[in-house]
């Protein structure tokens, strides 16, 4: 894919889990996005989250929220209401998650409401015990566009390797980087982009252990 600009990025996730019950539970990610070869903040993005288990280790339905604030000079919040399929299967030791979600995009300076498909595939391979091989690809494309965000059509792709390694049952790390290609009005961009992250799991709070 041909890049009118390339940037570097660091994106830095902190991801907490909530369990409720064995099938229905609560996420909140916190993640700040850092541009412009890691020397400027760009975003910060908060995502709060619920999710249900219908077939255990095979369908999951979620629903959630984003807060996106950009911090430029004339900084501004993105808000999005999401909803969510994640489809899964396992090979042996071979796991894929299939991700489907729809995004409703509200952003400060207009009226209109964007409407978003996502489609993400990732696949994790055991490399020992405790860390995994973990790669994914995510499309984007817009189904109706609004004067503040991408054209409608096909306008981003991200493309990740990385590693992720249990700490504890609970405490996960990953590492890894992500090719991200951006569609926008005029002009599209490569960014290459650092990811590092943690989650942590709370125990379940009905019907657990």
């Amino acid at each position: 894919m041909r890049a009118d600009e390339t940037d570097a990025s660091l994106w830095a996730t902190a991801q907490l889990n909530f369990p409720i019950t064995e099938r229905f539970g609560a996420g909140l990610l916190v993640q700040p996005r850092i541009r412009d070869k890691i020397s400027e903040l760009q975003l910060v993005v908060v995502r709060p989250s619920l999710e249900l288990t219908l077939v255990p280790d095979l369908a999951r339905v979620a629903v959630g929220y984003d807060a996106i604030q950009t911090q430029r000079s004339n900084s501004n919040l993105e808000q999005r209401a999401w909803q969510q399929l994640s489809l899964r299967r396992q090979w042996d030791s071979l796991a894929a998650n299939l991700r489907l979600r729809l995004e409703e995009r509200f952003f400060d300076d207009s009226d209109a409401v964007g409407l978003r498909s996502r489609i993400r595939l990732d696949v994790r391979v055991p490399v020992t015990k405790r860390l995994d091989l973990w790669l994914h690809n995510e499309s984007f494309v817009t189904m109706k566009d609004t004067s503040e965000g991408p054209s409608t059509g096909y306008d981003e792709n991200r493309a990740f390797g990385g590693l992720g390694y249990r700490v504890t049952e609970r405490l996960g790390l990953e590492v890894g980087y992500q090719n991200v290609y951006l569609e926008r009005r005029g002009r599209n961009l490569i960014n290459h982009t650092l990811r590092l992250g943690f989650s942590l799991t709370t125990p379940t709070l009905f019907g657990g252990d």
